[in-house]
């Protein structure tokens, strides 16, 4: 679990002197303040109007983790973890110039974002014309060789089983 290559992470290595947040410039950045405490985290599970345990103190990332597997049931779960990649895509993106502007579409629409990867997996977000996240799912797959296209497929399954006609969808 301590493998991902947060600033803080990187320093114990000594491959980085500077630990500081990569989306808020504040704290230090472990895997916990990235996903929940930064700024951009907050704003991020507040639009998703998720059940997310606030009051409560983690230790760390896991203990998090064990937090949200023990307690949401199993779509919550992969919901919670969607989101959570996507935060850290979104920290990537602005620690490497490639920021992601998210676009809401227009009123009356839902939105499907999806990704796949070479690493067998896809996942996908479905938000309203407010930016509030409406549902998503992540899962393994048996080829990567079409997971973008598998990931839009999925994803329109998705939208269609919980009633969403109208959509459009970015990659």
């Amino acid at each position: 679990m301590n493998t991902l290559p947060t600033k803080t992470r990187l320093a114990e290595r000594s491959l980085l002197v500077e630990v500081g947040c990569g989306l808020c410039g504040g704290k230090v950045e472990t895997p916990l303040h990235l996903s929940t405490q930064s700024e951009w985290a907050k704003l991020v599970w507040e639009k998703a109007y998720f059940p997310f345990p606030r009051e409560k103190h983690f230790l760390n990332f896991l203990h998090l983790f064990d937090s949200i597997y023990s307690s949401l049931c199993w779509d919550l779960v992969e919901l919670w973890c969607v989101i959570v990649r996507w935060i850290w895509g979104s920290r990537n993106a602005v620690l490497h110039g490639r920021l992601v502007k998210w676009k809401a579409p227009v009123e009356g629409l839902y939105k499907l974002n999806v990704d796949g990867s070479w690493s067998r997996e896809m996942g996908a977000i479905i938000s309203d014309w407010n930016g509030a996240v409406v549902g998503g799912f992540g899962k393994k797959m048996d080829v990567c060789t079409s997971a973008e296209a598998l990931a839009v497929l999925d994803g329109l399954i998705f939208a269609k089983e919980i009633g969403i006609q109208d959509l459009c969808f970015r990659k």
